[in-house]
């Protein structure tokens, strides 16, 4: 009995004020040049927040490897997407059709997702 109640009192005090798990989620990283039109950033955000219900923005400076070396550093656009369901294929289709990017750099993992109940 003593151990029923200890824990019941545990279970208790892990329930009250600790983020609730929430499901699983997949995260997705990709990155689209600065210089990207205001017209078209616009959209490409609008169609985030209809299919992942919403986004991160981060204005970032990457350099990557070309065939004569480093090639110098260029502005972008860092984004940061959460979703129910994974939709890099969905997410590379867009900016390949609707951005002009030729290749695109995205990375998708699975996650946890946790809500604090606010």
């Amino acid at each position: 009995m003593r151990t029923l109640v200890s824990v019941l009192a545990l279970l208790a005090v892990l329930l009250s004020g600790v983020p609730a798990f929430a499901g699983k989620a997949y995260v997705h990283f990709f990155v689209v040049d600065a210089a990207l039109s205001k017209e078209k950033t616009l959209a490409l955000q609008e169609f985030l927040a209809r299919t992942a219900g919403g986004y991160t923005l981060a204005k970032t400076e990457g350099a990557a490897m070309g065939k004569d070396g480093v090639k110098p550093p260029e502005a972008s656009h860092s984004y940061l997407v959460s979703a129910s369901r994974p939709l890099g294929g969905e997410i590379v289709d867009y900016l390949k059709r609707n951005c002009g990017e030729k290749t695109v750099f995205l990375l998708t993992w699975e996650a946890e997702r946790f809500e604090d109940g606010k």
